[in-house]
């Protein structure tokens, strides 16, 4: 019995020395607030819509977001109105029967106004029924960009390096060496661009996906390996 403690002790030293958490688990974490999202259907043409209103958003006297899907398409039109007047218009690769019904509303970029994020799930089995897109509407002073990718990332933002904006976490799925490894970038919206920051933080990150928990980090890989899979921009990215 003092054997087999004694070998336990030594799988589990060892794989702490290999593992260890994610440090964005230990950075702030963004604290959003949820608003209801109204999602319906078009019983005529079995066209989906979403609507969002907000009589008072950041000074602007009333913001209204929607969602169409073009019917008998892969593609949703996302429209943008402030104050009456349509602001901002995009295509999206997005079906709107699997939508988050509830929006999530927080400062993300740190500029003092609060920021909108959507959710739309992947349908499919296996791994493509883990991801989803996420569409991000940022608020400026003047002007709101519509940010969106699509790709296995479930967590919400975090600040790492405490300097007031939340870094958005991207997330594909790896296999090396016959394990499978899910791998973070961080980024930071800076001006007009999605900016990749994962290298200030030693990023990309890998943590061995099922491996007790998908936030444990793989130090096994080196971090020369782990830059295989930085990537400028995650993917079906649009900013707009």
């Amino acid at each position: 019995m003092n054997r087999l403690l004694t070998i336990i002790i030594l799988v589990l030293t060892f794989n702490n020395v290999l593992y260890g958490q994610t440090h964005f688990c230990d950075a702030k974490k963004i604290n959003y607030k949820k608003i209801a999202l109204t999602i319906g259907q078009d019983e005529k043409d079995s066209t989906f819509t979403a609507k969002l209103h907000l009589p008072a958003f950041n000074g602007i006297e009333d913001l209204q977001v929607t969602f169409t899907e073009r019917k008998s398409s892969e593609s949703s039109v996302i429209n943008v109105y402030r104050n009456g007047k349509l602001a901002k218009s995009r295509e999206l690769s997005i079906r709107m029967w699997t939508m988050d019904d509830r929006v999530k509303m927080a400062d993300i970029d740190g500029n003092g106004l609060h920021d909108l994020k959507f959710l739309v799930y992947n349908f499919g089995s296996g791994l493509a029924g883990s991801q989803s897109t996420k569409v991000y509407l940022f608020t400026f002073k003047d002007e709101m960009k519509i940010v969106s990718f699509f790709d296995f990332a479930y967590e919400d933002e975090y600040d790492i390096d405490s300097d007031g904006e939340f870094e958005i976490l991207s997330l594909n799925h790896k296999f090396r060496n016959n394990h499978s490894y899910w791998v973070y970038n961080a980024y930071n919206l800076t001006g007009t661009a999605l900016r990749n920051v994962s290298k200030k933080f030693k990023y990309p990150l890998w943590t061995r996906h099922l491996y007790r928990t998908d936030r444990v980090i793989a130090k096994d890989i080196t971090y020369l390996e782990r830059l295989k899979e930085y990537r400028e921009q995650p993917d079906e990215c649009v900013v707009e």
